[in-house]
């Protein structure tokens, strides 16, 4: 049976927490679909209604406040994984709240950062690949 073989450009990632490499995700950090479906994410987490949040701390209601944060953290943890298109969340955040804060920002927001950071510089990488490769056949083809 024949084959067609397309190489995505599929990365493992190693997620480093604390200094402690806990494992590895996987994505394709040039595929444009990733920029698209992290930008669900950014809208999807910007429609958080923090009502209920809020009411549970007002009412100084442990176990509301409790489960709004598993929420919280269940939702964060969703849309990173579709972002991702894997579940990437457990790696990532281990058994603590994707929204827990060091140095000033949450560990969503770090990881989120790092990606698009690296991201960026890969897809640079291959434009630049992509535009030596198109500039090699035209030239040859004048």
């Amino acid at each position: 049976m024949a084959s067609i073989n397309i190489d995505t450009g599929r990365k493992e990632i190693s997620i480093i927490r604390d200094g402690e490499n806990v494992g590895s995700i996987f994505f394709s950090p040039a595929d444009p679909a990733i920029i698209a479906r992290l930008t669900d994410m950014r809208k999807a987490l910007a429609e958080i209604d923090f009502t209920k949040f809020d009411a549970a701390i007002q009412a100084e209601d442990s176990d509301a406040f409790a489960e709004e944060m598993k929420a919280l953290d269940q939702r964060i943890r969703a849309q990173l994984d579709y972002a991702f298109g894997s579940p990437v969340s457990d790696t990532v955040f281990g058994s603590g709240y994707a929204f827990a804060l060091s140095g000033g920002m949450s560990s969503a927001e770090q990881f989120v950062t790092g990606a698009l950071k690296y991201i960026r510089a890969e897809a640079e990488k291959e434009q630049l690949a992509a535009q030596a490769r198109q500039d090699k056949y035209l030239k040859r083809k004048r």
